[in-house]
This record gives C-alpha cells, sequence and structure tokens, in this order.
C-alpha cells in the first residue's frame, strides 16, 4: 500500500531514545503509511497524534481514519473506476488500486495487458483493497489529520504545547513523481505546499530549535553542526539519522554502554619504518567510547561482529568493526566502521588498510567456520571516490549519497602491512616540518 516507509528498526530505535509520553501532541510531519504513528502508540498509548502529508493516498487514509470527507473523482485513463464506487471507503480503496496500475502505464504492450488485467478485474481488486484499507484504518490511533505542507505543523504544535516529528522527503520532486500517473487520472482538492527540496533540512531544524518547539526529525545523512540522538545502520539502504531537542530526547538516560580506558594518542610526526604495529581485540562498549569521543557524541552506536584497535608503538591509530555481510556472498565481510583518532598523517587509511588483513580475518574464519576472501565496505558521500578508501578497496558501485567498495584479503600480517602504508601513504615527515619552530 505505501513506499518508502522508513526501516521499523530504526522507529524501535526512534521510540526508545525520545520520549514522546512527555509531549502534550505529537504532530507528525510526512506521515506517508502512518508507521510512526503506529509505532509510537504501540510504546506510549496515551499519546495524541495528529498526522500530515500531501499525497491523495495518505489524505484519504487520514481522512477515512479521523471521519471527514473530500471528493475524489477518477478520470482521464481511471474514467471506469467511477462505476465501480458508492462511498468514499470504496473510493479510498480504488486509490490503492489505482497506484498499482501505474506501475503498468507504459504503452508496450508487456504493461498494456498487466493494466487490462487490472481494469478487467476491477470490482475483485476493489473489494480486496477495501478489506485491507478498513483493517488499516481500524488500527490507526489518530486524534487528526492536517492535509498541506508538513512545515505548518510547527505552529499548530506551538499553539497547542505539542512537539514535531517530521520525515521529510529525502529527495527533490519524490512525492510528484510517485503520484503522476493518480494526479494527472483524478480530481480532488489537492492543498498547496511547497516541494521541499532536503538541502533545506538543517536549517529547518534550527528553526524548529529556534521556535522552541519539541521536535524529533529523520534525514538519511548528517547534518553539519547537529548531533543525532540516534542513527540506525542497516545493510540495504542509508543510515537513518535521528535528531532530537535534548529536551525531549532520554538519550543520556537510555544510551549506549561505554567503557572507558586509558591510551596515549599516536603521533604521526614520529613514526618510523620499523615502527612496530598490534592490533588488540576489543569490546562493543570501548568502541563505543572512542566513537563518542571521535565520531559524534550521543550516538546510539550499532555493535558488530568483532572489534580492533589499531596500536602503532603502543600508541592508539583507531580502530575498525565488522559485521556480517549480507549481499556479497558467503565469502565476504563487511566493514562496518573505520576511524582515525588522529586526523594527520593518513592513518586513516592505515586503518582501512589493516582491516583487509590476515590477522583479524582468520579471527572472523575460526569465530564463523567460513573462508573470507573479500570484504565489502560503504563510503556515505555525494563525492565521486572516497579518498580514505581509494587505493585500498576498488570502487563497485555509486548510488545516490553513497559509494560501495570491495575489496580482497591481504594474506600478510599487519607488520607487513604497516611497512606497505608507510611506503605508500605516510605523511609524517611533512607534518614534522610544519610543526618546526621558526
Amino acid at each position: 500500500m505505501f513506499t518508502g516507509a522508513v526501516p521499523k528498526p530504526a522507529l524501535e530505535q526512534i521510540t526508545r531514545v525520545v520520549d514522546f509520553s512527555a509531549w502534550n501532541k505529537v504532530f507528525v510531519g510526512c506521515s506517508g503509511s502512518f508507521r510512526f504513528e503506529r509505532a509510537v502508540r504501540q510504546r506510549h498509548p496515551g499519546v495524541e497524534l495528529v498526522s500530515n502529508d500531501v499525497s491523495l493516498l495518505t489524505c484519504a487514509i487520514g481522512a477515512l481514519a479521523t471521519g471527514w470527507v473530500f471528493p475524489i473523482a477518477f478520470t482521464g485513463r481511471l474514467a471506469f473506476v467511477e462505476d465501480h464506487v458508492a462511498d468514499f471507503a470504496d473510493r479510498v480503496a480504488a486509490v490503492t488500486v489505482a497506484l498499482e496500475m501505474a506501475k503498468y502505464k507504459g504503452a508496450n504492450a508487456w504493461a498494456e495487458s498487466h493494466f487490462s488485467f487490472y481494469r478487467e478485474g476491477f470490482a475483485g481488486h476493489l473489494a480486496r483493497a477495501r478489506a485491507s484499507v478498513l483493517g488499516f484504518v481500524a488500527g490507526l490511533p489518530l486524534t487528526g489529520f492536517h492535509a498541506g505542507d508538513f512545515r505548518d505543523q510547527v505552529g499548530r504544535a506551538a499553539a497547542e504545547g505539542g512537539g514535531v516529528a517530521a520525515f521529510p522527503p529525502t529527495y527533490k520532486g519524490g512525492y510528484e513523481r510517485l503520484y503522476r500517473f493518480l494526479e494527472e487520472n483524478s480530481e480532488w482538492p489537492a492543498p498547496a505546499y511547497e516541494v521541499w527540496d532536503p538541502k533545506q533540512l538543517g536549517a529547518w531544524v534550527s528553526e524548529l530549535a529556534a521556535a522552541r518547539v519539541p521536535y524529533c526529525v529523520v534525514a538519511d545523512h548528517q547534518l553539519e553542526g547537529l548531533t543525532p540522538v540516534a542513527v540506525y545502520r542497516g545493510t540495504a539502504n542509508k543510515p537513518v539519522y535521528s535528531y532530537a531537542d535534548r529536551g525531549a530526547s532520554s538519550v543520556r538516560a537510555q544510551g549506549h554502554k561505554l567503557e572507558p580506558f586509558a591510551y596515549r594518542p599516536v603521533d604521526p610526526a614520529s613514526l618510523k619504518p620499523e615502527s612496530k604495529v598490534e592490533l588488540i581485540r576489543a569490546t562493543a562498549a570501548q568502541m563505543n567510547f572512542l566513537k563518542d569521543k571521535y565520531l559524534a557524541k550521543g550516538i546510539n552506536h550499532v555493535s558488530g561482529l568483532a572489534n580492533y584497535l589499531v596500536l602503532v608503538d603502543g600508541a592508539l591509530a583507531g580502530g575498525f568493526i565488522y559485521a556480517r555481510e549480507k549481499f556479497g556472498g558467503s565469502d565476504g565481510i563487511y566493514l562496518l566502521s573505520d576511524f582515525a583518532i588522529v586526523r594527520d598523517g593518513r592513518l586513516s587509511k592505515l586503518v582501512a588498510m589493516q582491516a583487509t588483513g590476515a590477522v583479524p580475518i582468520r579471527d572472523l574464519e575460526l569465530k564463523m567456520v567460513q573462508r573470507i576472501t573479500r570484504i565489502f565496505t560503504t563510503a556515505f558521500t555525494n563525492k565521486p571516490v572516497s579518498m580514505k578508501y581509494r587505493g585500498i578497496f576498488d570502487l563497485v558501485a555509486r548510488k545516490e549519497g553513497m559509494l560501495n567498495y570491495a575489496g580482497t584479503v591481504r594474506r600478510v600480517d599487519p607488520q607487513a602491512i604497516y611497512t606497505e602504508w608507510f611506503r605508500r601513504f605516510h605523511k609524517g615527515r611533512d607534518l614534522a616540518k610544519r610543526s618546526r619552530p621558526c
């Protein structure tokens, strides 16, 4: 019935980290499939929810759930639908069937045969869709619904002492392309709204903070100058970053476990060809401690399969985390995270290279009882290449906002990898020159 929903595990994480029960009302922006509303009500049964959207499908479902009606007429290629609908529930159900038919709007024989299949059997499709819609609405707990620009929810929340939970589109024009066929073949009082540009998200979150309205906003990328209260990293899509004001968040009380430990940061300028490198197993709590310190504070970090620290001459350079690889075959492993605690000297390349070495991979092979020959990882960036991974992994795919990399296991020990890194990438001499007094 719906597409583009926030992953369920991400919603579970959000409802655990943000205390929506402390809000008087939750004014949702871009409700979409209403998945967020159902997740909040499941965890906080007494919360009042006021939903919002601009698409015909979500507006129709919202209207049906809250007891109001608006006219929907089917025209053009969907004009035949008028012979099958009796009441508003029928029209809402017909919208869901029409969206399925939109997949076959093309002029080729294959599309036309599928479109005819739906048209000729429309009565049966409509009956099944009506039952599905009514069942869905029966479990949809809404206090109200507003059709229109999601940014208007801020004023309503401020007036009624509530907060805003928004899930804006992640790419410009997404709604318009998804619903184009339906809009071209129907008539309804579509609400006015401004087409959303995801580049505006950071500024809009700042406006929410300035308005002192409790908020929770979800994005598929990190926002400059803001720290997410939670991050969900799945295996198939981009990470889900959740941003909330500290007054609305219980992340401090419910945060991930940390295990502080003493260490000495590495000095890139002091490294030599004969420096000794070693890999030390670490706990997830120790890695969380480092990631909170050097990456982004307040994030619910995802635990992996195994964690390692990279030390050079006894000083800490960084660490890396493995996870099970689901899409690269049975001989693959996924590099979930790799980071250096010092930005100078291309130490990030050293850490990434160590993650491809024989020692940690051999540990994983014994643990997983399988042969590992390939390593996969992802760089979340809009740039054409990741400088950290260039020369270490092969770029295998480019997608919107991300780069997929793959590489083979280096069947050599950590010291041999260090020697290769020092020869190819070390910039310690340049750092030492810059640090000399004039």
